[in-house]
Order: C-alpha cells, then structure tokens, then sequence
C-alpha cells in the first residue's frame, strides 16, 4: 500500500500534480456553490415567512376592523338608538332581528348585544332569552363606556372570536354600549389562501384551541421559553428541518393584554429535499469529474512516461556497450523528441570513436616497437647535457614561482572587481525599474484621488434623492389616508342608504341595489388603499435604509479620499528618495566600470610575465629533468614501450566488448 502512495515514478508525480491542480478547485467551486445556495434557501424561506406574517397580520386587523366598521355603524343608527332608549326590549328585538339576519347571512356575525351604561347587558340578539349579567368589569365594555371603539380577538366556549365594542351615544352623551362577534370561521379562507400553511391559535396556556388543521388541536407547545418570549409580546421562531414556526403575540380588544399566540406553520421539506438533490447531484458531478480528469491524466501521462522509459532501456543497453541497439526515429517535435534525437546521435558519435580508438591501438603497439630503439640512441645524448641543465633549472624555478603568484592573486582580484560591476550594473537596473514603478504609482495614486472626489459628489446627489423620494412617499401616504376616510364614509352613507330603503319597502328596492353597489365598492376601495398603504410603507422603510446605506457609504468614501491623499503624499517622499538613490547607484556603477577596465590591463600584463615565466621554467625543468633522468628514462622508456604494447592489446580486448 505504500508502494502505491510514493511518488517514485514520473507517471505517478504527473498523474498526482494534475490531480491536485483539478481536484482542489473543484472542491472549492462545490463548497462554494453549496454555501451560496444554502444562504440562498434559507434567505427565501424567511422571506415567505416573513410575507405570511405579514398576509395573516392584515387579514387578522382586516376582519377586526370590518367588524368594528359594522358595530360602530349600527352604534350610531337612529333608529336602534331610540329603541334602545325607550327601555323597550321587545321593540328594540323587533329592530334587532331583521340586522342581526342580514348581519349573519353577509359577514357571518354570531353576537349582537346591546349594554346599558352600568355595563349590564339589556339584549342579546344572538339569544334574546339571557340578559342581565353584569359585564362592567370587562376592559373592553370599560372602554366603551368611556366612549372608544375597539375591536380585538378572544377565546371562549367556542372557540376563537372576534369582538367589536362601540359606545351608544343620545345626545353626546354615552346612554349604552353594542357588541357584535363572529367566530373563526374566517381561518378556512385564510388556510385556502396560504396552501402550505397551517394556521393554529393558542391560548394562555400554550395550548391549541383553534387550528387549520384539526389533529393540532389539543397540541401543546413544546419549549417553554417560547410561550414566555410571546408572552412578552415577542415574534419567535422555530425550525426542526421540516416544520418552519413562527409564534405571534393575540392581543384582546384593548391591546393591553395578550390573551395568546398566532402559530404559522410552513412546511420546508420541499426545500430540504431540493438541497439534498442538489448535493447529491453536486457529488455526483465530482466524482464524473474525477473519473473523466483521472482518464484524461493516465492518458496524458503515459503519452511522457512511456517514451522515456523507452528511452531509460536504451541508455541501459549503450552502458552495457552494445551499440547495436536500434533506436526508433521519434517524430515527435516536443523535448521528448529532442533527447531521442540526441541519444540517436551519441550512440553513432560513440560507435564512430570506438572503432577511431580500435585502429590508434593497432599503430599503438607497431610503433612502441620503434619507440624501444630509439631511446637507446637519445640515452647517450641525454647525460651530456644534465649537467648544465641543472643549473638553470634553480634559478628559473624561484623566478617562475613568483609570477605565478602574482599573476593568481591579480587574478582574484579581477573577478571580484568584476563581480562587484555586474552587481552595481544590476542594482542601477533595478533602482531604474523601481524610479519608474513609485512614478507610476504617483501617477495612478493622483488619479484615484480625483476619482474618490467624483464618487464623493455622486454619493451626496444620491442621499439628497433619497430625501426628497421619502418625502414623495410621505405625502402618497396622506393622500392614501384621506382615501381610505373617503371610503369609510362612503361605506356608511351606503348602509344608511340601504336601511333607508328597507324601509322605503317597493319603491326603494332599486335605491336599495345602487346602495349596494356603492358599498361593495367601498369595501374594494378599502382593501385597496390597505393594500396600497402597506406598499408606501414598504417604500419608505426601503427609501430610509437606502438613505442610511448611502450616508455610510458617505462617510466611508471620505475616509478613502482621506487616506488616499496621505498615500499620495508618502508616493511623492519615496519618488524624491528613490531618485537620490538611482542618482548616487549610478555614480557608483561608473566608478566600477574604470576599477574594472584598470584592473583587466593590469592583469593582462601580470599574466604574460607569469605566462612567460611558466613557459621558461617549464622548458628548463623539462630539460633538466631530461638531461637528469636520461639514462634511467632512456632504460624505462624501452620497458614502458613493452608495457605499451602490453596495453594496447589490453585496449583491443575493452573494444571487443563493444557490439559495432
């Protein structure tokens, strides 16, 4: 298993740089790709949760303030007002009735009830047999009393409610109070419009009291930290990975006490599943990934390993002298070509020198016999002239000596006088180089300072804008306002309207359909200037952070203008030093360019008196040594001529061993 591991072959070194070259970044494309999508997920299901909070908050006020439209409507109608008065419970039940039908067949109402200004309830509507019980310490009749409207949400035996109080006022004075409700019933349209969202309401208690979803009744919440934290009017959310909750304080009519939580379910296994997908299908585009660049790399490996593998077993061949040996013309035009071409050419320069060294052997071993007779002769000659030889010889020898010793210390000399030129030239060069690079940097600093001032007025342009955009969408939001007044009291003239023509009986059956009319499309009116005001207010709150991110990214474009003179300042102080510097470089270089040539004449002439020296010093210790050594020479040279010959035949056994 190690074996497999070592990179102990250049196929192996190729395959495991290529793929650390691939492998790394495609690691890092899916690790990023992976994050990038995670945040993206995540981001999209806060944000649909976010817009059902949003979607259920409204309709929750929406059908709050219909209702309290409806109570306080019917809290200023004449005609209940004076029934009421008269203490007349049957007169005002025979009032009652026919509102209370159409009340309940049009907007679903389910309670209708009429107080008296102790808080004792005179009439129900909705049972007119219970009466009498005494409600004055409720908050929400409290209020009434002391003459506000209100409208909110409560729990009771059936359930979740909604609840409108108005005061009855004769007189401007405060003779009574109406309370309509409806019941939960609008939570089914809600769930219709929300597919993939379950809706359960809690109470107190933490308990499910009222669901979407019938099996989540009688559920409990599980963390008890959360029912604290709404408890305290805070949005808290949950996730397990399938189920995405989030926890919204319910007020009661007064909006002082909260009575329990809104629980919005959305379910996130689809996204879940979605990530999986996509990190099984991002591993499996790895993995295809690795195989294809692991084939492509054996492939291309192989295509340099094997040639010289081939060309290695030719080497191996020639080092055991057969030069034999065919090699194979490579047409291959890259290095790998290149070197067989060039182990072609050796193998013929070594067959060539094999076979010049065979035939010099041969002459070799003729002429060592000549050689023998001839140092007989030159023996007798040689003694003669050893005696004056020696002579000389002591005097060249101290004067050749000396010359050289010059000649190698002037020698040192010259090539580190010559070192220190190259490293001056080099530096003056650099110091050039580096003078242009600070001039660039000067240049392109002082262009970034101006552009940091253009970006500096392009951002001040855009924050005034951005004021004057909020401003615009202030004043579209009082204008929404006295729309939404309008129509307000375009949906009580059209109430009246339609009583009025109730009444009218026959001949007020058309008024009473134009009446309608005109109250459908004042409710319309309604939703939408909602819907319009909800937009203006988005508008605003994006226009104030923009505002808010353009006045930082003020603040931080003036520190950049800041910071970028001060480096153009520092940019001009290297630029004057860097000129200084090439200037004494330079002068420093041409210093050493004069040493230079002065020391290269001066060792020209101390090396042809060494040169001179050596060469007579030689010549005399060769002839003193000739004439000294001449009769023994003489006698070894006869023996060295045999043991020539003896190794020229040598010679011709080692060119045997090579294959020509």
């Amino acid at each position: 298993m190690k074996k497999i591991f070592q990179l102990d072959s250049l196929n192996k070194k190729l395959l495991a740089i290529f793929l650390t070259l691939t492998i790394i970044p495609l690691i890092i494309t899916v690790i990023v790709i992976y994050y990038a999508t995670e945040q993206g997920f995540t981001k999209l299901i806060t944000n649909q949760q976010k817009e059902m909070e949003h979607t259920i908050e409204a309709q929750f006020n929406k059908v709050a303030e219909d209702l309290l439209n409806i109570t306080t409507i019917y809290a200023s109608n004449t005609e209940l007002v004076s029934a009421f008065q008269s203490e007349e419970r049957d007169e005002l039940l025979q009032k009652v009735n026919p509102i209370y039908s159409r009340l309940q067949s049009e907007h679903g109402l389910n309670v209708l009830e009429f107080g008296d200004a102790s808080g004792i309830v005179f009439l129900r509507g909705h049972n007119p047999r219970e009466h009498g019980d005494d409600k004055s310490k409720l908050p929400a009749i409290q209020n009434s009393l002391n003459g506000k409207a209100i409208s909110g949400f409560e729990f009771g035996k059936s359930g979740l409610s909604v609840r409108a109080f108005a005061p009855i006022i004769s007189n401007n004075e405060i003779i009574g109070t109406i309370q309509t409700g409806v019941d939960g019933a609008f939570l089914e349209d809600l769930n219709n419009m929300l597919q993939g969202v379950a809706i359960d309401l809690y109470n107190q208690d933490g308990m499910i009291v009222v669901s979407s979803e019938e099996a989540h009744v009688g559920e409990v919440i599980d963390h008890a930290s959360v029912l604290t934290s709404v408890k305290k009017g805070e949005t808290v959310s949950y996730s397990d990975n399938e189920i995405l909750t989030t926890y919204l304080p319910m007020y009661d009519p007064t909006h002082n006490e909260i009575i329990g939580a809104i629980g919005i379910n959305q379910d996130i296994t689809v996204i879940q599943d979605t990530k999986q997908q996509i990190t099984m299908i991002a591993l499996i585009i790895t993995a295809v990934t690795l195989i294809i660049v692991l084939f492509v790399v054996i492939k291309f490996s192989k295509t340099i390993s094997n040639p010289i593998k081939n060309i290695a077993l030719l080497m191996g061949e020639l080092s055991k002298g057969n030069l034999k040996v065919s090699i194979k013309d490579c047409k291959r035009n890259d290095e790998i070509g290149q070197l067989t071409a060039a182990m072609q050419m050796m193998k013929n320069n070594l067959h060539n020198t094999i076979e010049q060294v065979a035939a010099a052997s041969n002459k070799v071993t003729l002429q060592s016999e000549e050689l023998t007779q001839s140092a007989t002769e030159v023996k007798s000659g040689s003694e003669q002239i050893a005696m004056t030889m020696q002579e000389i010889a002591s005097g060249t020898e101290k004067q050749a000596d000396s010359a050289s010793e010059l000649a190698s210390t002037m020698g040192i000399l010259a090539a580190k006088i010559q070192e220190a030129n190259e490293k001056g030239e080099q530096a003056q060069e650099s110091s050039g180089k580096v003078l242009e690079m600070t001039n660039e940097g000067k240049n392109l600093m002082k262009a970034s300072n101006q552009q940091m001032m253009k970006i500096d007025d392009i951002v001040q342009v855009a924050v005034r804008k951005m004021d004057n955009l909020n401003n615009q969408a202030q004043e579209i939001s009082e204008l929404v306002f006295v729309i939404h007044r309008v129509a307000n009291q375009t949906n009580l003239l059209a109430l009246n309207a339609s009583i009025e023509a109730a009444r009218a009986g026959e001949h007020g059956k058309g008024f009473a359909i134009v009446a309608e009319e005109v109250r459908k499309l004042a409710e319309q009116v309604s939703i939408s200037v909602t819907d319009i005001t909800e937009i203006v207010s988005k508008v605003q709150n994006e226009s104030r952070n923009v505002v808010e991110s353009l006045k930082t990214g003020y603040t931080e474009v003036a520190q950049g203008t800041i910071k970028i003179k001060t480096t153009n300042e520092t940019f001009n102080e290297i630029s004057s030093s860097v000129t200084s510097m090439v200037y004494n470089i330079k002068n420093i270089s041409e210093n050493l360019t004069d040493i230079t040539a002065s020391s290269q004449i001066m060792n020209g002439s101390i090396e042809e008196i060494a040169a001179i020296s050596e060469e007579a010093a030689a010549g005399v210790e060769e002839t003193s040594a000739t004439t000294q050594q001449s009769s023994s020479s003489m006698e070894e040279v006869a023996g060295s001529s045999e043991q020539l010959a003896e190794l020229a035949d040598q010679l011709n056994e080692l060119i045997r061993q090579f294959k020509i």
